[in-house]
C-alpha cells in the first residue's frame, strides 16, 4: 500500500478529497436496519455485460390496457432484468441482455406478433454511464 494514512489518495490513484464519506459504524448500522425492514434482502454480484459480450437494450411496450400486467408478467425471463409498467405513451417498459442478435430478434418478434401488444420500441444502449447505483440510500 502506498502513501500514509494522512495521504488523501486511493492506491488507484482516485483524489478521495471533497467526498461525503459515511462512518464505517453508520454504514453498518443503515445497512442493518435496512436488512431488518426487508429493504435490502441479500447482495448480488456486480456483473460487467459489456465484459461478456451482451448488449443492454431498453425496450418499451404500449399494452392493450387490459392486458398490461399480464404482458409484463411475461415479459419476466432469461434476457429481462427488469420489467416496469409506467405512465407516459408506452406503459411497460423492459431492461433486456442479449448475446447476439438471434436472442434479441426473437425476443422483439414475440413481442410484434402478440395480440395484446399494440407497438413496440427498442433502444440499444451504446455506453453504461450508471448501473446499480445506491441513489442517495447510504447519504444522510
Amino acid at each position: 500500500m502506498s502513501g500514509s494514512l494522512g495521504d488523501s489518495s486511493t492506491d488507484e490513484g482516485e483524489d478521495i478529497r471533497g467526498l461525503d464519506l459515511v462512518a464505517p459504524d453508520d454504514l453498518r448500522e443503515r445497512l442493518a436496519a435496512a436488512e431488518l425492514s426487508g429493504a435490502v434482502v441479500g447482495y448480488a454480484p456486480r456483473i460487467d455485460y459489456d465484459e461478456l459480450g451482451m448488449r443492454t437494450v431498453i425496450t418499451r411496450v404500449l399494452a392493450r390496457e387490459s392486458c398490461v400486467e399480464d404482458v409484463a408478467m411475461d415479459l419476466r425471463g432469461r434476457n429481462v432484468s427488469d420489467v416496469y409498467v409506467v405512465t407516459g405513451e408506452y406503459n411497460i417498459v423492459a431492461i433486456g441482455r442479449f448475446v447476439g442478435e438471434g436472442a434479441f430478434d426473437a425476443f422483439l418478434s414475440r413481442l410484434a406478433t402478440d395480440d395484446r401488444v399494440l407497438s413496440v420500441t427498442a433502444t440499444v444502449t451504446l455506453d453504461t454511464v450508471c448501473e446499480y447505483d445506491t441513489v442517495g440510500f447510504l447519504e444522510e
